[in-house]
């Protein structure tokens, strides 16, 4: 059997209060910000390192790219300058070619932003304006009763 002394000795600690559950939580979460900031400071390290890597990769190939148009068009020189028996007739055919092909890309676009409106969005407009009137419709009072007769009288009316 237990005495009562046994009984004040086994009371616990009063619990924390409000103020101190609140203090608990604030360092708690500045904890746990403080781990996922230093998380993402991690994962955005990683990143950059992989689109450093990325980014030099494709300045490399385009490079490389570059070249192989100069390639090539000293090949197209080459085969001119052989079917036409002279160099200068050779190099003036690759340039009008590659003049050509210029003249063609940009009659392309050209023809493709004929009818461009960079500034027109009617679908969005339109949806504004949907938004725009029903919002007017509900900011106006509600419209008159047809049989605009007095609250009161409606009443006696419906108890008589």
């Amino acid at each position: 059997m237990w005495s009562r002394r046994e009984a004040v000795e086994e009371v616990e600690e009063p619990r924390p209060g409000i103020f101190a559950r609140i203090k608990m939580a604030a360092e708690s979460a500045k904890e746990l910000l403080a781990t996922r900031v230093e998380i993402f400071k991690a994962e955005a390290a990683h990143k950059g390192n992989v689109v450093a890597r990325g980014a030099v990769a494709f300045v490399i190939a385009a490079v490389v790219g570059w070249l192989a148009v100069l390639v090539l068009t000293a090949l197209i020189a080459v085969l001119l300058s052989m079917l036409f028996g002279s160099v200068w007739a050779g190099l003036l055919g690759t340039f009008v070619l590659y003049l050509l092909g210029a003249a063609g890309a940009a009659f392309a676009g050209i023809k493709t932003f004929k009818n461009f409106k960079p500034f027109a969005f009617p679908e969005t407009s339109r949806g504004l304006k949907e938004d725009v009137e029903a919002i007017r419709g509900a900011l106006k009072p509600p419209p008159e009763r047809e049989d605009a007769t007095d609250v009161e009288q409606r009443f006696r009316a419906g108890s008589e």
